[in-house]
């Protein structure tokens, strides 16, 4: 018997992703983004798990786009979690932009 309150992971996910996303990309424009299944490798053998994955552009020409993705482990995990780590990530795509516009990457 199916749960009354069962959900469709990639569903969910998509959602709560594309609004963090809407509000914490500032100073990064987010080009591409998916949410996508993974398999994780546990110490208990491998377990699903679901990645969102967003692109944006290389601030140097000629080099492909920068990309970032996000793994989330629970299908129900809360949205303040998934912002802090979507936050995580746009805050690692901004700095990989600007050492790669500093010479540094």
């Amino acid at each position: 018997m199916l749960s009354k309150e069962v959900i469709k992971p990639v569903e969910r996910l998509t959602a709560m992703a594309e609004d963090a996303l809407a509000r914490l990309s500032f100073g990064v424009e987010i080009t591409a983004w998916e949410v996508r299944p993974i398999q994780m490798q546990t110490q208990v053998g491998p377990l699903p798990g679901w990645g969102v994955v967003y692109w944006t552009k290389n601030p140097l020409l000629g080099e492909g786009p920068l990309c970032q993705m996000t793994v989330v482990s629970e299908p129900s995990i809360p949205q303040e979690i998934l912002d802090a780590a979507i936050q995580e990530g746009c805050e690692s795509l901004r700095k990989s932009r600007a050492d790669r516009l500093n010479g540094s990457h």
